[in-house]
């Protein structure tokens, strides 16, 4: 079953020289949500585009793959008579997976997504030394994933299909260091000693890793995988929807800025008490409304330059989140609004900033 990217227009198209109208029916993850009707025109066509009313069903949860696509079950039934009455004459179905993807409106950029099986589109990733590595993958066209260090082994994924979901996330269960003396229920504490020990052996490496697709044009993808050791900035992970509708790591591991903003509205009022004098403890232009929200800047450090293609994806992605200390995903809205595309001839080295705003407010207002 195929995904159908749906910020971009999905159009069916039909044509039939003996009924006068037809009726779509719109079955989405089980249940039938819409159901539209249209008449023939004078050339015997019909024309539905209806990926807006799919997208409504998706509600992407960073930590949870069977979010990121909608099951779709559209069946057609064509009748003699308008506004589809009469007699049903034929009736067909189909069913394709739904995901918060899009194609580029320049052919050369359009994506493949029907023999991709591997829904990134960079073919080199950079991670933090002793953290893990995921692969967000299709699992109708991948049968196995493959994570090497050093031309050994060191975790295989078996990628099995569903009739219920499109997308699955290779490698999700990495557990580095830090985190498995927590799941012991110790306590972590650092130390040089510590730190002199992580610059010298990651505990979670990798720098290859295989995808073996099977749909469609059948091949092996090679992944290269750069470990990143960062001894002087803090290190931070974000997670993006991209271009397939899947949601993918980015880290960025150098210099990152965190900011608040307050705004407000005042009004003037009488500080005067009931005695007749003025309250000077009182503020006479009185604060209301008062809101906080937070901004985060991060930077890339030097990548190579095919990540312009995940910095478009990332500044485009209408879902972004921020991962925290405590591993948790905090909404972001990404403020940078432009970008300038780089690469190693006219730049030398290729780094990106990107400015973050938190989604959500400081203050708990909402009511």
């Amino acid at each position: 079953m195929s995904i159908s990217l749906l910020r971009s227009p999905l159009v069916f198209f039909y044509n039939d020289a003996v009924a006068l109208s037809i009726k779509l029916e719109l079955t989405i993850d089980g249940t039938l949500e819409y159901t539209l009707v249209q008449d023939f025109d004078a050339d015997d066509n019909v024309l539905f585009e209806y990926a807006e009313l799919v997208r409504d069903f998706i509600d992407i949860d960073p930590e949870d793959a069977d979010t990121w696509t909608a099951k779709v079950e559209a069946t057609y039934k064509t009748y003699d008579g308008l506004n589809g009455t009469g007699t049903e004459l034929s009736s067909f179905s189909f069913d394709i997976f739904g995901s918060e993807g899009y194609e580029y409106t320049e052919p050369e950029d359009s994506v493949d997504v029907y023999s991709s099986g591997y829904l990134q589109t960079n073919n080199i990733i950079y991670k933090l030394d002793d953290e893990g590595v995921t692969l967000p993958v299709e699992r109708e066209d991948v049968s196995k994933v493959t994570f090497m260090y050093e031309g050994e082994v060191v975790r295989e994924d078996t990628i099995t299909s569903s009739t219920d979901y499109a997308i699955t996330l290779a490698g999700a269960d990495w557990v580095n260091y830090t985190k498995r003396i927590e799941e012991d229920l110790g306590t972590f504490e650092d130390s040089i000693c510590l730190t002199q020990f992580y610059n010298t052996y990651a505990l979670v490496n990798v720098d290859k890793i295989f995808v073996d697709i099977t749909g469609g044009n059948s091949r092996v993808r090679v992944i290269d995988v750069v470990n990143i050791s960062e001894c002087k900035y803090k290190p931070i992970k974000v997670k993006f929807a991209n271009r397939y509708g899947a949601v993918q790591d980015v880290w960025f591991f150098k210099k990152s800025i965190e900011s608040i903003k307050t705004t407000s509205d005042t009004f003037n009022r009488s500080i005067v008490n009931s005695s007749g004098n003025f309250d000077y403890k009182q503020h006479q232009r009185k604060e209301y409304n008062k809101q906080s929200t937070k901004a985060l800047k991060l930077n890339t450090g030097y990548v190579d330059e095919s990540y312009n293609a995940v910095m478009q994806e990332l500044i485009q992605s209408e879902y972004v989140w921020v991962v925290n200390e405590n591993n948790d995903c905090i909404p972001v809205n990404v403020n940078t609004s432009s970008l300038t595309f780089k690469t190693s001839v006219n730049d030398k080295l290729v780094d990106y900033s990107i400015d973050l705003d938190y989604s959500l407010n400081v203050i708990d207002t909402i009511r």
